[in-house]
């Protein structure tokens, strides 16, 4: 095998390898995009969850002013 040749096969070997983390660089950030947008729908949850329970507290204590 000639220089040359050794450094085709090293150059190959390196676009491939360039490649796949370009791969991968694209795969983790569609999963980081997906766990953010999970996180933004269990915080709009919690929300929901806790402004359900202000306004029920509310309606409570108007009940028992009113008795």
């Amino acid at each position: 095998m000639t220089i040359e040749e050794l450094y085709d096969e090293m150059k190959r070997g390196f676009e491939e390898v360039n490649r796949r983390l370009g791969t991968l660089e694209t795969d983790v950030a569609w999963i980081k995009g997906k766990l953010e947008g999970t996180q933004e729908g269990k915080a709009s949850v919690w929300q929901i969850i806790t402004t359900a329970t202000a306004v029920g507290a509310v309606i409570i204590a108007l009940i028992a002013l009113l008795k």
